[in-house]
C-alpha cells in the first residue's frame, strides 16, 4: 500500500528542522518508496551534496520501512518522518543518480534499531518456545521410557498370609482329635526374588509327616505342592548354591536332596546319598557336602500346646520352649 506526504506537512518539517523557511519556490513533487521503478532526475547544487545523497541512499538501503523525502527546485530536503507500510526492497538496477530516496538521521537511526529489536524478540520468542518444547519433548520422552520398579508385598501381609497357614493345619489336625500333633515350619526364599516360600512338615508321627509348600504373590497365599513325604527329614540349605535341602536320616542312612522353585513348580537339582555310623554323625557327612541346617519352629500338641523355637548353633540346635501357638519365628524373620 502506498502513502504520500503533503507539502505542507513537509514545509513544516522543514522548518522544524532547518529553524527557517526555505528560500527556495517551486512546485512540490511528492514520491513514494513503495514503487521501486519510480525514478527521478535531480539537479544537486554541489557535488558534496551529490556524495551526502549517495551515502545516506546506500544507508537507507538497509532500512525495511520505507520513508519519505520532498523535493525543493531540484534540492532534496530530508522530512524525517518514517512511513509505516508495507515493506518493500529499495536497492535499484539504475545509475546511482536516480537514487534520490533518503532519511534523515532519525529516520535512519531509530527505524532500524526499531526492527532489529522486534526480529530480536521474535528470535528470542521462537528459541524459548523451541526450549519449552525440547524441555517438555525431553520431559515426557524420559517419563515414558523411565523404567517402573514394581512394588512387592509387604512383610506384613506375608507374615499374616503364613501364620495362618500354620495355623489352619494345627485346627485340621486337631479335629480329629489326635492324641500327638506335630507341625514344623522353616522360611526359605526358593526362587531368589526376595519373598521367602512357607515350608511346612506336618503329621501325628514320624512315620505320616508330609511337606508342603506355599508361596506368596499378587494374588495372595498359593499352595506349589503338597503331599510330599516328609518321613524322618529336617530342613537344610546349601550356602554356595542357595538352595533348599531336604536332608533325610534314618538308622545310619542319609540322603540329601537340593530343590528348587521355577516360579512355577518344585524340582529336585541333585541328589547325595551316605551312609554314617560309629562315631560319625549325619552333621558331619551334610557338612562335607556343603549343606548346613536351617533354624525352624516346631509346634506340638500332646495334652498341651507348645511351640519350640529352634536355632542353628556350632552344627547343632538351640531351641527356647514356650507354652501355645506363638509365631515369633514368622514375625521376626526379616526380608
Amino acid at each position: 500500500m502506498k502513502r504520500y506526504i503533503s507539502a505542507a506537512f513537509a514545509a513544516a518539517a522543514l522548518i522544524a528542522a532547518t529553524g527557517c523557511e526555505s528560500s527556495h519556490k517551486g512546485s512540490v513533487t511528492e514520491v513514494s518508496t513503495g514503487d521501486s521503478t519510480a525514478g527521478m532526475t535531480s539537479n544537486y547544487t554541489s557535488q558534496s551534496l551529490q556524495a551526502d545523497m549517495q551515502t545516506t541512499s546506500a544507508a537507507t538501503s538497509a532500512v525495511s520501512s520505507p520513508v519519505t523525502s520532498v523535493l525543493y527546485s531540484g534540492t532534496t530536503f530530508n522530512t524525517a518522518v518514517a512511513l509505516e507500510t508495507d515493506p518493500v526492497s529499495h536497492e535499484q538496477s539504475k545509475p546511482s543518480e536516480t537514487k534520490a530516496v533518503t532519511t534523515s538521521k532519525a529516520a535512519s537511526s531509530s527505524k532500524p534499531a526499531a526492527s532489529n529489536k522486534n526480529t530480536e524478540a521474535s528470535s528470542n520468542a521462537d528459541t524459548t518456545s523451541a526450549s519449552v518444547r525440547t524441555t517438555t519433548t525431553s520431559a515426557d520422552v524420559s517419563q515414558q521410557t523411565e523404567p517402573t520398579l514394581k512394588q512387592g508385598p509387604a512383610h506384613e501381609d506375608v507374615i499374616d498370609a503364613y501364620k495362618g497357614a500354620v495355623s489352619d493345619t494345627i485346627d485340621a489336625m486337631m479335629v480329629s482329635g489326635p492324641e500327638t500333633v506335630s507341625v514344623a515350619y522353616t522360611l526359605f526364599d526358593m526362587d531368589g526374588n526376595g519373598i521367602p516360600e512357607l515350608i511346612l512338615k506336618c503329621g501325628t508321627n514320624e512315620d505320616d509327616m508330609q511337606e508342603t509348600f506355599y508361596t506368596y504373590d499378587d494374588f495372595g497365599l498359593k499352595v506349589i505342592c503338597d503331599g510330599i513325604p516328609g518321613i524322618h527329614t529336617d530342613f537344610a540349605w546349601d550356602p554356595e548354591l542357595n538352595k533348599f535341602v531336604s536332608a533325610y536320616s534314618f538308622m545310619g542312612e542319609g540322603e540329601l536332596s537340593w530343590m528348587s522353585y521355577d516360579g512355577s513348580d518344585i524340582y529336585s537339582l541333585k541328589t547325595a546319598s551316605f551312609e554314617y555310623g560309629g562315631e560319625e554323625i549325619f552333621e558331619e557327612q551334610a557338612a562335607k557336602n556343603g549343606v548346613e541346617w536351617l533354624p525352624f519352629a516346631k509346634y506340638t500338641y500332646t495334652g498341651e500346646e507348645l511351640t519350640w523355637i529352634y536355632r542353628v548353633v556350632s552344627g547343632g540346635f538351640e531351641y527356647d520352649e514356650i507354652t501355645g501357638r506363638d509365631f515369633s519365628f514368622l514375625e521376626n524373620y526379616e526380608f
